[in-house]
């Protein structure tokens, strides 16, 4: 159990590397520029864009691949199991990162409306919460579950050997 857990993390960890790695080279390459103050909106659609789509396609692609593993699974000798079709591979890495999007945008809108000298509306500080909530659930279900699988790991039809 602790085993498979220590293995996801650690695998985990090796494909935030290769994502934050892909981040620092956007930062590298567009931070001497001059680039106009973006609304909530724009923000978030430049970050979907930038970030989100390349780091949600990394997943994707590699685990419903010919490994059915990132390449942090690959060196950690684990992989994704699902007994439906890759539709469920879609599904379990679009909650996955759910958490990840919507912190975003509540940093995007907390900055807009901070930046404005306005009262921050609940909705905001509930797109704070929310992602936290979610995260701490799918950490919590991994215990469960002896680590192979998480809340979206069920809701998906997946699990992680």
């Amino acid at each position: 159990m602790i085993l498979l857990i220590i293995k996801r993390a650690i695998a985990t960890f090796i494909d935030y590397l290769i994502i934050g790695s892909y981040a620092f080279i956007l930062w590298a390459t567009f931070s001497n520029m001059s680039i106009p103050v973006l609304g909530p909106i724009e923000g978030q659609l430049t970050g979907l864009i930038s970030l989100t789509i390349p780091a949600f396609l990394y997943v994707y692609l590699t685990e419903k691949g010919r490994h059915k593993a990132t390449l942090g699974k690959r060196i950690l000798k684990i992989k994704l199991r699902t007994s439906t079709n890759e539709s469920s591979i879609f599904i379990r890495n679009f909650l996955k990162f759910l958490p990840w999007e919507l912190a975003h945008t509540g940093i995007h809108w907390l900055f807009y409306y901070e930046n404005k000298g306005l009262q921050i509306p609940f909705w905001v500080w509930a797109l704070m919460v929310l992602p936290q909530i979610l995260v701490f659930g799918y950490f919590i279900s991994l215990f469960f579950s002896k680590g192979e699988r998480t809340i979206y790991d069920r809701l998906a039809k997946t699990s992680v050997h």
